[in-house]
Order: C-alpha cells, then sequence, then structure tokens
C-alpha cells in the first residue's frame, strides 16, 4: 500500500565548533538537532560529531577522522553528515536510531603524481530488541583504497 502526499515539516539546528592550528592541525565539533512534524506524528533526534583532521604543506601526509554519535525516532528526523573520503569520492550518511559512527581517511603523496588514499569506516547500531528491529542492531564496515598516477 502507498502512502499518499502529504506535508512533512523539518527543523533544524545545528551548533558547530572550528579550531585550526598553524601547523596544519584543525578540530571540530558539531551537535545538530532535528524535528519533523507529518500529519499528527512528530519525531526528534540529534547527532554529535568530533572530527581531527591533519593536512600541512610541508609533509606529504594528510589524516582526518570522525566519531559521531546519534539518537533518532526513526527514519523521519535523521540526521545528514557529509563525510571525508578518497579523492575523486564523496560519503554522506543519513544517521538514524540510535548507535555510532567513525571513520579515518589517511592519504599520502609520493613524487610526481602519484598518490594513494585509505578509508575505513563504520556504523554501529543498537535495536531495541524486537525482531523487526534485528536488521537495525547490526553493524557495517567499509573500507576503500584508492592509488592513482599522474602521467
Amino acid at each position: 500500500r502507498m502512502r499518499g502526499i502529504g506535508i512533512v515539516r523539518r527543523t533544524g539546528v545545528r551548533w558547530q565548533l572550528s579550531v585550526e592550528h598553524p601547523f596544519g592541525v584543525s578540530f571540530r565539533s558539531r551537535l545538530e538537532h532535528t524535528r519533523t512534524v507529518e500529519g499528527a506524528e512528530a519525531g526528534e533526534g540529534f547527532a554529535a560529531f568530533a572530527e581531527v583532521r591533519y593536512k600541512s604543506l610541508q609533509s606529504p601526509y594528510s589524516v582526518a577522522a570522525r566519531v559521531a554519535l546519534f539518537d533518532t525516532e526513526g527514519y523521519g528526523p535523521r540526521v545528514y553528515a557529509y563525510e571525508n573520503d578518497v579523492p575523486f569520492s564523496h560519503s554522506m550518511s543519513a544517521l538514524y536510531g540510535r548507535g555510532g559512527r567513525a571513520y579515518v581517511v589517511a592519504g599520502s603523496s609520493r613524487g610526481r603524481g602519484g598518490h594513494l588514499a585509505l578509508r575505513l569506516s563504520g556504523t554501529g547500531k543498537r535495536g531495541t530488541g524486537s525482531p523487526t528491529d534485528a536488521v537495525q542492531g547490526a553493524s557495517r564496515i567499509d573500507f576503500r583504497m584508492q592509488l592513482t598516477w599522474e602521467l
């Protein structure tokens, strides 16, 4: 059965703190709250992020790492989060339910045009314990490796 077209009101508030150090290290922290209203149903959710990045012009290495915790009342009030990824690729997560997400992206440039990038990310969710929620209680880990060479 398909649901009819309806109006969904979505509001969100985001607080963000960014600190950059002259030696290429930066720190970002974010809190995000969402609320959705669809007819008589309403839902809320939040996500908290902490991220550290290192990228120096003098060093061929770069690293970015993030840890996020989230808790939403279902899929409606989900929180979208753009994530750092290997070059020429992108990642955006829809965080919903209750759980955590983390990723690490590391890169190294060698010589003229050689670049190696690695990305490891994972999401862990806690289910409510009901049989229909068993899939949401699962964890997922992703790994990407990219080697590029300019000629």
